[in-house]
């Protein structure tokens, strides 16, 4: 029984290799549309050079400002550090709003809220 599993298994990863690996009819291969390396996933990133950040929305006390180097990685200026402080929080939670939100979750144990049981 154990070795039908592992045959089936075997079967079907080879299967599943061809078919997304061949073209079928005016299909293109969908293993390359897929990629995360070079298929359609590699436009969610901005790729390029360093841009700046618009702050203009955000209750500061003194100017400040972000710099995004071409991996993205932010370069916080600030007058003060309440202000740098708050501008780090922003970036924070612009990209990982919901991670800080399942923490916040988890130290209280209230998962199953998010979740379910």
């Amino acid at each position: 029984m154990k070795q039908a599993k592992a045959f089936l298994l075997i079967v079907a990863s080879v299967g599943l290799i061809f078919a997304l690996n061949t073209k079928i009819g005016v299909i293109p291969p969908l293993g390359k549309f897929l990629d995360p390396h070079g298929g359609f996933w590699q436009n969610a990133e901005f790729k390029g050079e360093s841009r700046q950040l618009d702050l203009s929305s955000l209750d500061l006390e003194l100017p400040a400002s972000v710099i995004l180097d071409e991996r993205s990685v932010p370069h916080i200026f600030a007058g003060n550090d309440r202000d740098l402080y708050y501008v780090q929080g922003y970036l924070t939670a612009k990209d990982r709003l919901w991670q800080m939100e399942f923490q916040t979750h988890a130290a209280a144990g209230r998962i199953s809220e998010i979740v379910g049981k």
